[in-house]
């Protein structure tokens, strides 16, 4: 116990502030949720459950300090998270699901659904799709949780600062050619199948009806059309030939993630890519 008390410690200290503060607080309570939640367990599996859950804290305490430093939320609104009962169970939520596994991508996945829940107000469509997304996560494999990401970049990530209108339509195959690549290289050499969609289907993360399908070019159109460029000539490329495999081949026309899957898909894309997606009209 001294071990994980230390551990926290370091943890709260190097995030400081209320971020600081507020995993100390959390792990004083979800100590308790996991010593619940595994009472019945070797104590081999609670010892890991409990390294497991600093890990997920250390990361939640570096997403903290960032929206926090940012001006994304208030001190108050961190120091006083836990006073919402809502607040406090997608915390538990993320927890239980972080104990569960050591793979530090699900932690860091976690960690994001809780930091940008604080965000927004209780019983706001984020809020309420981030605890379903909680148990998503939790139940999902690695691959899949990569496959959500493709799928949502593809259909709903878009670049903030579109091309001046005076390029020319080289200029603009370079431009989007390059935004497409810094995005799809991540999946470059995904593998997946059609349980791997059955199964974020029984997630609630995808709707997947075979018998329709999206036009890809309509997908790859970042704007309209004073932004155009050579799709054709972008789908000839190693990304752009690959990406055909996927829409094509395996499926990925027919698919539309849910609300839940344009979340996790979304911080995946993230993860990935180093960037952090603003979730506006939620």
């Amino acid at each position: 116990m001294v071990v994980e008390e230390l551990a926290v410690s370091a943890i709260a200290g190097a995030a400081g502030g209320a971020a600081g503060k507020f995993v100390e607080t959390a792990w004083s309570t979800g100590e308790k949720w996991i010593h619940s939640f595994f009472q019945d367990h070797t104590l081999k599996a609670q010892n890991q459950a409990k390294r497991n859950s600093i890990d997920f804290l250390d990361k939640l305490a570096q997403n903290l300090k960032t929206i926090e430093n940012e001006g994304k939320v208030t001190k108050q609104q961190i120091e006083t998270a836990m006073d919402h009962p809502e607040f406090s169970v997608i915390l538990q939520k993320a927890i239980i699901s972080a104990a569960q596994t050591d793979n530090t991508d699900k932690h860091l996945l976690l960690a994001r659904l809780v930091s940008e829940r604080l965000k927004t107000p209780s019983e706001s469509r984020l809020a309420l799709a981030s605890k379903i997304a909680c148990d998503a996560i939790s139940n999902a494999t690695p691959n899949q949780l990569k496959l959500l990401g493709l799928i949502v970049t593809l259909g709903y990530l878009r670049p903030n600062n579109p091309p001046a209108n005076e390029m020319n339509e080289e200029q603009r195959f370079l431009w989007s050619q390059t935004w497409w690549r810094q995005r799809l290289m991540p999946y470059k050499g995904l593998t997946f199948d059609d349980l791997d969609l059955f199964h974020l289907e029984s997630l609630s993360c995808i709707m997947w009806v075979p018998i329709l399908g999206k036009d890809l070019n309509r997908v790859l159109r970042l704007f309209d059309d004073k932004y155009s460029f050579d799709i054709e000539k972008f789908k000839k490329t190693d990304i752009g030939i690959e990406l055909e495999e996927y829409w094509h081949k395996k499926g990925l026309q027919s698919v539309t993630p849910t609300s839940v899957g344009q979340l996790i898909g979304a911080d995946v894309s993230d993860m990935l890519t180093n960037t952090r997606t603003e979730f506006t009209g939620w």
